[in-house]
């Protein structure tokens, strides 16, 4: 598992980028992503909760979060693990199934990374 090490009370600007590494080379599917953005849904959480909040920037044409550019705001020094997923939300029977939740859909990428915030 990669490692992560963040600054305590400290917030960053991020920006995710999806690489499908099936293929070789690896192909960047961020655009698709974007194109998509009213059935996708990034989702940055850690365990333990309190080690940060994730708040996307970015918007779909509904208004809702896609995620894949936001800040992450660190609070007091711990350690734990991010874990970033992509929620694919298509619209079912017609109808928009994307509520700016990460409850509904299915993980198209779903990583978890060791976190540690320093002093």
């Amino acid at each position: 598992m990669q490692a992560i090490s963040l600054k305590a009370n400290k917030t960053y600007q991020l920006e995710v980028s999806f690489l499908d590494e099936s293929k070789s080379p690896a192909e960047n599917i961020t655009q698709e992503v974007k194109e998509e953005a009213d059935e996708h849904l990034v989702v940055i959480t850690s365990m333990p909760a309190a080690l940060f909040i994730y708040t996307a920037t970015d918007k779909d044409s509904r208004n809702l979060p896609i995620g894949l550019v936001g800040s992450l705001k660190t609070n007091a020094a711990n350690t734990g693990t991010l874990r970033l997923q992509l929620r694919h939300q298509p619209p079912v029977g017609g109808v928009a199934m994307k509520d700016g939740t990460a409850n509904l859909g299915s993980d198209d990428v779903n990583v978890a990374f060791n976190l540690t915030v320093t002093p």
